[in-house]
């Protein structure tokens, strides 16, 4: 669903990238660099130390 929310956006701001480009592949080609970011920025998330 946010993947659809998203395309939304950029369809109303102007943007026509979903067109030309499946942002579904470029997702899947960064999943696991996203998860590994999100896992370093939430470590020491629940004792305040991030």
């Amino acid at each position: 669903m946010s993947r659809l929310l998203t395309l939304l956006l950029y369809y109303r701001a102007g943007f026509i990238v979903g067109k030309y480009i499946s942002l579904e592949m470029l997702i899947e080609n960064t999943k696991e660099t996203y998860y590994e970011a999100l896992q370093d920025c939430s470590t020491g998330w629940h004792e305040s130390k991030n």
